[in-house]
């Protein structure tokens, strides 16, 4: 299939400029926005079905959210004495 192919290309060389790839989460940025065209186009009676419900998208990397445990989180807040000062214009 043409769409699959096209995931594939962009995942391998698929930056405007040349120079690298496109990640799964961008190729499937442009999968939504294709299959959501192609839904209204279905709807609107265009094309008899939608295609890109016949292709498998990327897979999005999923992602890791640092912790913070309580000691890190109460001294991220914290600012120097005479910083504070400077920070509220004081």
């Amino acid at each position: 299939m043409h769409i699959q192919e096209y995931y594939a290309k962009a995942m391998k060389n698929g930056r405007a400029d040349g120079n690298g790839k496109l990640s799964p989460t961008t190729v499937l940025h442009h999968h939504r926005l294709l299959s959501r065209a192609l839904q209204t186009a279905v709807k609107w009676q265009l094309p008899a079905r939608n295609i890109c419900d016949a292709v498998d998208p990327p897979r999005a990397k999923r992602y890791k959210a640092r912790v913070y445990d309580e000691g890190l989180w109460q001294n991220s807040w914290r600012f120097p004495m005479g910083r504070r000062k400077n920070y509220h214009g004081r």
